[in-house]
């Protein structure tokens, strides 16, 4: 509190905080000063952890959401016994040295500023995480005589709401948690930040309270300088009744919080309880049947309380930017070090986009001149990109600010039917593609800086229906491909041989990802299917059926796994035609080491 109206004072007086070393060095000494003692304090506090049991003569707080009736008001109303007078630690002690700190404790309670560090003290009660079952390994692996199952923390699932296709997304390599992902319709731009870091919130209903108590104070606080005309900036929340595009319909957390046997996250539960929300209309008021949101099937859609529970941690965990209004989206690619993005389009269009503005940057290549857009990337150091169709053409673009429909610098038919996917391979002007060629030579090597009759250097007869997908690991100098009856094969770009080859999946591979340092790559499937596989040692190390299943008979619009991703961080994203986006934390590398030894 001290802090806090010290940093009051000067904004009152019109000192910046950046200028009171030179303003008043007293003063700023005095803050470091109380800075170290609120840390200090924090620490101490949250060494005791939670409060003894019995420290409030009443600490019941009624959970709304399950059958109870909302809580109409502030939030802090939830917690009306930490406002009564009487109810404090010192109430039972008749000593007169309790009367000063029974006075102090009732001041302090009812000071915004500090309201959350009672609530989260005395009210807190997180939920015990389930105990991992371990990496076990066993007999049967593809590729190899060993694998490695269980220990993977389970995905966040994110649907769009009319649970359409989303073909291809993109996460931006400036800001993370800024992605940008594409449905038939449109190309939308959202801010998962809340869902990469960990949220207290998500198992813990106390600090859910505390969360939606400091949105009410913002909220109050921004009508205050609206009325005052004051210009404050304060962080946009989406408006409580809000229609979401995207739902996070299930997180790991889920199943800590389902009751025994229910079968429903959520049931049995009371966290995430907003206290200031309405209770979900029940099945018996609106009419209908099945699920609480319609058209929309997910294990819990036909709890209530649950589909209450989707709907505010949607709010809170993702935040739409920009919307465009561009049909038929089907790849996307992140500019390595600048905020920027390719969309490539069924009519073959090419646009380049920055996050967070309207309009396009420019439009490299025009609707309607080529045929669709199968794969689009930029060169490691950003100054090129490169677009393969489906005609079986390659072509290099500059990266240009401000050109439109400027002319490539390299083009060339890389295969007779079609040309899938394309890696740079080592520097910009070595790049390999994959297609279908009548020749079944159906993964090649071009060099872009010799004339176009000698620019293939090297081709690969492999993949008896064409290669879907291919990628590049720098390190290890390896070429791997993927086919479209589910073959694999990996090829020594050095010696131009093939290392080693083998039956990955039962259909087609759509899609192919790296892991950033190599230990292992993933594949992705026409029939749903996402499998990991080591890279220095041939081995299955994961295997994700039917995350993304292909669609049913009557809204086939796709199958199967559309576009995968995996960060330095370990964090694994895919998406598919079943409406889809998940986000999966694979096991740290030194956990998969030591299951073999």
């Amino acid at each position: 509190m001290v802090n806090h109206n010290l940093r009051d004072f000067l904004t009152v007086a019109g000192i910046e905080l950046q200028e009171l070393p030179v303003t008043s060095p007293l003063l700023h000494a005095s803050l470091r000063a109380i800075d170290h003692w609120l840390r200090h304090l924090r620490e101490s506090l949250e060494a005791h952890g939670s409060a003894p049991p019995g420290l409030l003569p009443n600490s019941h707080v009624e959970a709304a959401g399950q059958g109870a009736a909302p809580v109409q008001g502030p939030p802090i109303l939830k917690y009306k016994v930490l406002l009564e007078v009487d109810n404090t630690p010192f109430s039972r002690s008749k000593h007169p040295a309790a009367h000063p700190a029974r006075r102090l404790w009732n001041y302090l309670v009812r000071q915004e500023g500090v309201q959350d560090l009672f609530i989260r003290y005395l009210f807190s009660h997180k939920v015990t995480p389930l105990p991992d079952e371990g990496l076990t390994t066993t007999p049967g692996g593809e590729g190899d005589d060993r694998s490695i199952d269980g220990g993977v923390p389970d995905p966040v699932r994110i649907i769009h709401k009319d649970q359409e296709s989303i073909s291809a997304f993109c996460i931006s390599q400036v800001n993370e948690g800024i992605l940008s992902l594409a449905t038939p319709k449109e190309l939308q731009e959202l801010d998962i930040s809340a869902l990469l870091e960990p949220a207290p919130w998500l198992d813990d209903e106390a600090e859910f309270d505390i969360l939606t108590l400091n949105r009410w104070k913002v909220s109050c606080r921004s009508a205050y300088t609206f009325k005052h005309k004051r210009p404050q900036k304060l962080p946009p929340e989406p408006p409580a009744g809000q229609a979401l595009d995207f739902l996070v319909v299930q997180h790991p957390l889920d199943r800590h919080n389902a009751s025994v046997g229910s079968g429903m996250p959520g049931a049995g539960s009371s966290a995430f309880t907003s206290p200031t929300s309405a209770n979900p209309p029940s099945m018996a008021q609106t009419g209908r049947s099945t699920t609480m949101m319609k058209g929309l099937n997910f294990p819990g859609s036909t709890n209530a309380h649950f589909c209450q529970i989707v709907l505010e941690r949607s709010r809170l965990m993702i935040k739409p930017l920009k919307r465009h209004r561009v049909d038929s989206v089907r790849r996307l690619a992140a500019h390595p070090v600048l905020p920027l993005y390719l969309s490539g389009c069924q009519d073959g269009s090419v646009t380049l986009w920055e996050w967070g503005h309207a309009q396009p940057v420019s439009t490299p290549r025009l609707a309607g001149t080529f045929a669709k857009v199968t794969s689009l990337m930029f060169n490691q150091q950003g100054n090129k990109f490169g677009v393969t169709d489906g005609d079986g053409n390659l072509s290099l673009w500059q990266v240009s600010m401000t050109s439109t429909n400027a002319k490539p610098f390299f083009s060339a038919s890389c295969h007779t039917k079609q040309a899938s996917d394309f890696a740079f391979v080592s520097s910009s002007s070595l790049i390999a593609t994959a297609g279908h060629s009548t020749e079944n030579r159906n993964v090649c090597l071009w060099d872009t800086l010799l004339p176009q009759r000698k620019a293939l250097i090297a081709s690969f007869s492999c993949h008896e229906h064409g290669s879907s997908a291919v990628v590049f690991a720098p390190q290890n100098q390896l070429l791997i491909s993927a086919g479209k009856k589910g073959d694999v094969f990996i090829f020594d770009v050095r010696q131009r041989q093939l290392r080693h080859k083998f039956q990955a999946h039962e259909t087609a591979i759509k899609c192919l990802a790296l892991d950033p340092r190599e230990e292992y790559y993933i594949t992705g499937s026409a029939d749903g299917d996402i499998k990991v596989w080591g890279l220095p040692v041939h081995v299955l190390l994961y295997a994700f059926p039917s995350e993304h299943s292909r669609s049913t008979l009557f809204r086939n619009i796709g199958m199967g796994v559309t576009h995968l991703l995996t960060d330095a961080k370990g964090r694994l994203y895919s998406c598919g035609a079943d409406g889809s986006m998940k986000m999966r934390q694979l096991p740290d590398r030194d956990a998969v080491v030591a299951s073999f030894t």
